[in-house]
């Protein structure tokens, strides 16, 4: 996976002919909003929240019968 992100777009204008590369203003992508480095969402605000509120519902999904958790006479962790 290869792509380029800039905060400033026009900064791209350089790799403009470089349509392999997902991001540049040529590609058929086009221009991302932003990209993600090392589990960390670097880009426009709105699409840097969008991503993180996606993310975060994913991994809460799987809590979500934990209110059902109960204790029995031996196991006391529902608490």
């Amino acid at each position: 996976k290869r792509c380029m992100w800039a905060p400033d777009p026009r900064s791209l204008d350089a790799v403009r002919d470089r349509t392999d590369v997902k991001g540049t203003p040529d590609s058929a992508d086009g221009v991302l909003r932003g990209i993600r480095v090392l589990g960390a969402y670097l880009g426009d605000k709105a699409w840097c929240r969008d991503k993180l509120v996606k993310r975060v519902r994913k991994a809460l999904e799987p809590l979500s019968g934990i209110m059902a958790l109960r204790d029995t006479k031996t196991i006391h962790t529902a608490q």
